[in-house]
């Protein structure tokens, strides 16, 4: 009973306290508090003494800042009560302690309900083109001592206020400087060979230069700047809350699933992809006529709620969501959260829940001056400052359009199919322009292939400048054969904007030609003979006279023989061949045989020369190997011998190779009527009467031999075999050796 009484006592001492308060705040503000109060009131469609907060204002701009949101100052006296509206404003040009602008832009309705002061309109400086953004709007909470634990759901923060920042606001977003067309196409408006180019120009004949026609430059995009706005501070009052409050609970099935614009927003969306009336906002087309030009929805949110509740009586808590802006918000998404200390009765229209326990409405496409209002009847369960904050995003679409035409560039030449070598000819080139647009820094460019010459160089251009759609330019080369045999010519034509095409011809120098080649064993064991064969051609149109051909044999191989009455040189180490005439699209071959001597990379070098300073040249790579072969033989003492006498096994192991054996294991294995009784040889020998197996041997150099015994006993009468296995390092796969002996009983 005494803790009842004390606490209606407790009651009563607030109650009075907040009375006096008021009395004092009703004083010192007088008629024109009290008119302002008066006129709020009237605007709220709420209950008695609102308390509202309202926050308006554009969307971010998408690589820009993100707008600032921070709390107007507070129009009653300090220690005021509370019911009156707190203003944020987002990207205002004006701060708290500045004057207000002497007349605000008309450019969006105004709004009817909740009222209009203080709402964020549209200014001189703000930027053209679609936004996309959201933004909360909460009630300033009081400040309950230190002693008073958190409540069970906390107001999470709001990540759109003063030092957010856009880019992580919105992932998608680009930088506010719009690139130039230069920095998006490096070599759009610059040619693909500048001042310093090592072209040659003045190589071509019939054209006259006629000047490139560059694109406009494009100016920059003006970076969006946020002004800072002052914090304002909210005076604390004093009272006692309880102890603890309830955690906030949702009714069962409070929250059904619906259809339409309240259906729960697929948590993996993201913004350049939401979707309105079924389509992207962001697609590859452009969109329809009334999306060209700025777009600027404005979204404006307020939350009314009664300037005092009490524990165990139903409370109303009321949104108002309202496009202010000129043009239509898409994908408006409102999402708030059941106060902490309230049990939630109703909310009208119904929301679907978040997965942090949140309350979300998807109010799909706003229309210019369209407005929502979202009321919650809520049970309070504990004393204290209730409240919560809510959050508005949407997104607005933006498009134009171009007309674009695709120039194109094709190049053809041509040229005698056959040139006598020391004579000049003529390429003839035809440059077109078969696309829809003017091609701009068209040039041509040749680079003079082997067996051509020019003289101005190797590296030829001519600048066309503009090509118009539909036009073609003729022009002549003129180049000297200098050297025989088929060559491909390459001309390439080049334009802005990376337009490219190439021709290539192939046309023949009609000369004598040599050509050899040579055929044989690239990979040889050392001391294997190998037999080569030396080809020599003449793929020209002209005969060939005096042809020579010349082997040089490398230090590591000797010259073993020869055909077609090849002479072998000792002091030059070569091998020489003679032809008087080799006609032309004939070859001669003849056969070298070699004996490698030295182990290694050994190069056989072939020659050829011919009248009118014809050479040829070819190389052949032989890789010379050494190699261990190892061999193996097992013969016993005594072929025939009787039971229980012994005889004994000889094992030798020789490397005929030129390359050392390393790990050799040898290893005898005795059948059933067999008895081992010891073994001898370069290492030591182990087992039981069933097998002998000789320690490896380390080296076995090349031409070296080494021998194993092994005697046994026969016990039973009968052939038996014994078995020898050799492994080694090169040869790790077992070569097993067999010997037969006889055992006969003598009684």
């Amino acid at each position: 009973m005494q803790a009842t009484l004390d606490f209606f006592k407790r009651g009563i001492q607030r109650v009075n306290a907040r009375i006096a308060l008021l009395v004092v705040v009703v004083a010192a503000g007088g008629v024109a508090v009290w008119q302002g109060y008066t006129h709020m009131a009237a605007n709220k469609p709420g209950g008695k003494g609102p308390i509202a907060e309202l926050a308006t204002g554009s969307p971010p701009v998408e690589g820009g800042a993100a707008p600032t949101a921070t709390a107007a100052p507070s129009t009653q006296p300090p220690g005021g009560t509370s019911g009156a509206y707190a203003l944020v404003g987002y990207d205002q040009a004006q701060s708290p302690a500045a004057p207000p602008p002497t007349a605000p832009p008309t450019t969006s309705p105004p709004a009817t309900s909740p009222p209009s002061s203080g709402a964020y309109l549209p200014a001189a400086q703000d930027p053209p083109g679609g936004y996309g953004g959201s933004y909360a709007a909460s009630a300033p909470a009081k400040t309950p001592p230190a002693t008073a634990p958190p409540a069970a759901e906390t107001i999470p923060e709001n990540q759109y206020r003063t030092g957010g920042n856009a880019a992580n606001l919105n992932p998608a977003a680009s930088a506010a400087t719009a690139p130039s067309a230069q920095d998006l196409n490096p070599s759009a408006g610059d040619s693909a060979y500048g001042q310093g180019s090592s072209r040659r120009s003045g190589a071509f004949g019939g054209l006259s230069d006629s000047p490139v026609a560059q694109p406009p430059a494009e100016s920059p995009a003006a970076v969006l700047t946020t002004p800072p706005l002052a914090p304002v501070t909210t005076p604390a009052e004093t009272y006692a809350p309880p102890a603890t409050l309830p955690s906030t609970t949702l009714p069962a099935n409070s929250l059904p699933s619906t259809g339409g614009v309240h259906a729960p927003l697929d948590a993996s969306f993201s913004r350049n992809e939401l979707s309105a009336g079924g389509g992207k906002l962001a697609a590859p087309t452009p969109g329809e006529r009334q999306l060209e030009g700025p777009q600027q929805p404005a979204i404006a949110l307020q939350k009314v709620a009664p300037a005092e509740i009490q524990v165990g009586k139903q409370a109303t808590f009321e949104l108002y969501v309202k496009n202010t802006g000129p043009v239509a918000a898409q994908q408006v998404v409102v999402t708030d959260h059941v106060p902490a200390g309230t049990q939630l009765v109703d909310v009208r229209p119904q929301p679907h829940r978040g997965a942090d326990g949140s309350l979300v409405w998807s109010l799909g496409t706003m229309q210019p001056g369209e407005e929502t209002q979202i009321t919650l009847q809520v049970m309070p369960q504990a004393e204290g400052e209730i409240g919560s904050t809510a959050h508005v995003s949407f997104s607005a679409a933006a498009s134009c359009r171009s007309i674009c035409t695709r120039p194109q560039l094709t190049i053809e030449h041509t040229a005698p199919p056959k040139v006598l070598i020391g004579e000049s000819f003529n390429v003839e080139i035809t440059v077109s322009n078969p696309g829809s647009g003017p091609a701009t820094g068209v040039r041509i460019e040749e680079d003079v292939p082997a067996g051509l010459a020019h003289a101005a160089g190797g590296q030829l251009e001519y600048e066309i400048g503009t090509l118009r759609p539909g036009e073609s330019k003729r022009l002549a080369l003129v180049l000297t054969a200098k050297q025989a045999g088929a060559i491909q010519n390459t001309i390439h034509v080049r334009g802005d904007a990376n337009l490219a095409a190439q021709h290539a011809i192939q046309l023949e120098i009609v000369a004598p030609q040599l050509a050899v080649e040579v055929e044989g064993p690239k990979r040889r064991a050392l001391e294997r003979q190998a037999t080569y064969t030396l080809q020599i051609a003449n793929p020209g149109t002209a005969p060939a006279r005096d042809v020579e051909l010349v082997a040089f044999l490398p230090r590591g191989m000797k010259f073993v023989a020869t055909d077609a009455q090849g002479q072998y040189d000792a002091a030059r180490h070569a091998v020489f061949w003679s032809l008087e005439e080799l006609p032309p699209a004939k070859a001669g071959a003849v056969k070298l045989t070699t004996l490698p001597v030295e182990p290694g990379e050994q190069r056989l070098r072939v020659e050829g020369k011919a009248s009118l300073g014809l050479t040829a040249a070819g190389e052949q790579v032989v890789q010379v190997e050494q190699s261990a072969e190892v061999l193996l033989s097992v013969k016993d003492s005594d072929e025939v011998i009787e039971v229980g006498s012994e005889t004994t096994y000889e094992i030798r192991v020789t490397n005929s190779g030129t390359k050392a054996a390393t790990n050799v294991r040898i290893s005898a294995l005795l059948p059933a009527g067999m008895a081992a009784l010891n073994g001898e040889g370069p290492t030591r020998a182990a087992g039981d009467a069933s097998q002998i197996t000789f320690e490896p041997l380390a080296r076995l150099n090349p031409r070296e031999e080494v021998i194993y015994k092994v005697q046994v006993q026969g016990k039973p009468p009968g052939d038996h075999i014994v078995r020898v296995q050799l492994a080694s390092d090169e040869w790790p796969t077992p070569v097993t050796r067999e010997e037969s002996t006889r055992v006969y009983l003598d009684r």
